[in-house]
C-alpha cells in the first residue's frame, strides 16, 4: 500500500471519529428552539436595544432658545389669581347675599307665625257660639234643682274647654261689677239705680273674649245710671220734643 492510500484512509477514520464525538442535532429540534418563549423574548429585547441605539438624539441649539426670561412666566402665573379689587367685589357680594338671606329667614318666620296666629284666631272665633250655648245650659241647670248630674257634666265640659282654649290665647273679659269701657263692653241697656256707681256694668248678657291683646268679641252688658241723670241723647230728644210742642202751640194761637 502506498503512502497516499494510507493518508486517505487515516483522514477517513478521523472524520468518522469526529462525527461520533459530535453528533448533529436533528433539524426539527432546532426549529422548536427557535419558536420557544425564551427565544422570542430574547429576540424582542435585542430588537428594542437596537432601536434605542439607532434613535437620533434631539438637541436644541442654544442660539435657538434666544433671550428667554423665565421670571416672566412666573409673574404670569401669579397674575392669574384674583386682584385686590376683585376680592373686594366678591366680599361685598357675599355680604349682601348673606344679609338678604338673613332678612328672608326673618320674614319667612314672621309670616309663618302670623299665619298660625290667624288660623288659631279663626278657629277660636268659630267656637264662641258653642261656649255661649254651654253657658246658657248651665244657667238653666242652676234654676232647675233636679238637674244635679246634668249641671255637673256641663260645668266639667265648659271648664275643660276653657282651659284648652286658654292655652291658645283665649281670655275672658271681666265685665260684671267693672266700670263700663266701650272698648271691651257693648252696652245693651241702662238701668237707673242707686246701688251702683254711675256707668258700672251691673249685668252681663253675653261673655266677651280676647285673643292675646286683641278684642275678639265685646261683652254685651247692662250699665247703671244715677236717677235723674239724662244722657246726651235723651237730652237732645227732650229738647226736640219741647221745640215741637212750642211750635204747635204757636200755630194754634195764630189760627185763633
Amino acid at each position: 500500500m502506498s503512502d497516499e492510500e494510507r493518508r486517505i484512509e487515516i483522514d477517513g477514520q478521523d472524520e468518522e471519529d469526529t462525527s461520533k464525538d459530535n453528533p448533529e442535532e436533528p433539524e426539527e429540534q432546532s426549529e422548536e428552539d427557535e419558536d420557544s418563549p425564551e427565544a422570542v423574548a430574547e429576540a424582542l429585547a435585542k430588537a428594542d436595544e437596537e432601536a434605542v441605539r439607532g434613535a437620533p438624539e434631539w438637541e436644541i441649539p442654544e442660539e435657538d432658545l434666544g433671550d428667554v426670561d423665565l421670571s416672566e412666566f412666573e409673574q404670569e402665573e401669579v397674575a392669574q389669581g384674583p386682584s385686590a379689587q376683585e376680592l373686594k367685589e366678591l366680599n361685598d357680594k357675599y355680604v349682601r347675599l348673606y344679609a338678604e338671606y338673613e332678612n328672608f329667614k326673618k320674614k319667612a318666620a314672621k309670616d309663618k307665625e302670623e299665619l298660625a296666629t290667624f288660623v288659631k284666631e279663626e278657629v277660636i272665633y268659630e267656637l264662641l257660639p258653642s261656649l255661649d250655648h254651654l253657658d246658657i245650659a248651665l244657667k238653666h241647670a242652676n234654676e232647675d234643682e233636679s238637674s244635679g248630674g246634668l249641671k255637673q257634666g256641663v260645668e266639667m265640659t265648659l271648664r275643660e274647654l276653657y282651659r284648652t282654649l286658654e292655652k291658645f290665647g283665649l281670655k275672658i273679659i271681666e265685665a260684671e261689677g267693672k266700670p263700663f269701657d266701650p272698648e271691651y263692653h257693648h252696652a245693651m241697656s241702662q238701668v237707673e239705680t242707686e246701688e251702683f256707681e254711675d256707668k258700672t256694668v251691673i249685668e252681663e248678657f253675653r261673655k266677651g273674649y280676647m285673643f292675646g291683646d286683641k278684642v275678639l268679641r265685646a261683652a254685651m252688658v247692662s250699665v247703671s245710671r244715677r236717677p235723674g241723670d239724662r244722657t246726651e241723647q235723651e237730652e237732645g230728644t227732650g229738647k226736640k220734643a219741647e221745640e215741637e210742642s212750642e211750635n204747635d202751640t204757636n200755630d194754634i194761637k195764630e189760627e185763633d
